[in-house]
């Protein structure tokens, strides 16, 4: 896996001593942030009931190759995030340096992977195979949660999905804005657009591929914004749009950086002692990422109001409540 050369823009002015340095909110907010997923995860692990694999009965019976299908996804989906992982966070403390934003970004997302539950949170819009590795779901611990809250959140896949599709994506997208931007000499926002398309596809044939092992299926979508629709494995998208904008966010913050490499959510983290700069980074990327999060999961609730096409799916891919 390739990391991009950090991407500098006009150096940032140098924050001026007086007032709060931008990274004491964007750490004050990831801590909030930080404090609610440890409270929604700490409540659904201590249950005596929710915290168990959803249950397979005879009806959910599927063949070998399938459930072999599934644990390719699970394995290959698991080395991605690891790789990911080595890379960002892991390679650069073992070479003697601190922690960059991106590998900070990485576990930021792990922390918002609480908010994955709220893509059902008002109905069941996204089909969770129950021969997944799971413990079903934290939904019935989520605040205002009316969607169902028994179904197989897959481990092994639903997490790295949130590393893959960040910053891992983020770091191809610059690759293709910094190709861009030498062949045509325009600014960092005409790249990004032109560069979508490719953020945009990737996740089109990656979740297409994905879906069609099994993993997971879009049972209610908007019929016209819907690809193969009224097939098992119809595909929104609005799904790959939202995906965009999602590394979209995380490629703006990663290219805007001043000449000392601080990206705009890091900036002031000098006015503190070094023992402080870390956690204050760390939490500043909690901030940012479960913003970005956020963002996807309003985006795809706001269409899914819409929804006007639904399949109805086999027993394996329902939920459990």
């Amino acid at each position: 896996m390739k990391t991009s050369t950090p991407h500098y823009s006009a150096p940032v002015a140098a924050s001026s001593q007086a007032g709060v340095a931008p990274i004491v909110w964007w750490a004050a907010a990831g801590a909030i942030c930080f404090a609610f997923s440890a409270y929604v995860f700490g409540q659904w692990f201590l249950s005596d009931t929710a915290f168990a694999a959803v249950p397979i009965g005879p009806e959910d019976a599927i063949s070998d190759a399938a459930l072999l299908k599934i644990r390719a996804v699970e394995v290959v989906s698991t080395l991605v995030a690891l790789a990911a992982l080595y890379w960002y966070c892991l390679r650069p403390v073992l070479g003697g340096q601190k922690m960059t934003m991106e590998g900070l970004l990485l576990l930021g997302a792990l922390v918002s992977y609480v908010l994955d539950t709220s893509i059902n949170y008002f109905g069941y819009y996204m089909a969770w195979n129950k021969h997944a590795i799971n413990f079903g779901t934290w939904g019935g611990f989520f605040p205002g949660h009316v969607g169902p809250t028994n179904y197989a959140e897959a481990w092994f896949w639903g997490p790295p999905m949130y590393i893959y599709f960040g910053v891992a994506l983020a770091s191809i997208q610059l690759a293709a804005m910094g190709a861009i931007r030498r062949l045509s000499n325009c600014g960092f926002l005409i790249a990004m657009l032109l560069s979508f398309p490719i953020v945009f596809l990737f996740d089109l044939i990656a979740e297409s591929i994905i879906i069609r092992l099994g993993a997971y299926a879009w049972p209610e979508t908007v019929g016209a914004l819907t690809l193969w629709k009224g097939e098992i494995y119809q595909f929104p998208l609005y799904e790959s749009f939202l995906v965009g904008v999602y590394a979209c966010m995380y490629s703006a913050l990663m290219h805007y950086r001043d000449a000392q490499g601080l990206t705009w959510i890091e900036r002031g983290v000098d006015r503190f002692a070094g023992g402080l700069q870390l956690p204050l980074r760390f939490f500043a990327a909690c901030g940012f990422a479960f913003l970005c999060t956020f963002i996807y999961f309003f985006g795809f609730n706001l269409f899914s109001a819409f929804a006007d096409n639904t399949v109805t799916m086999p027993s394996y891919l329902m939920y459990a409540d």
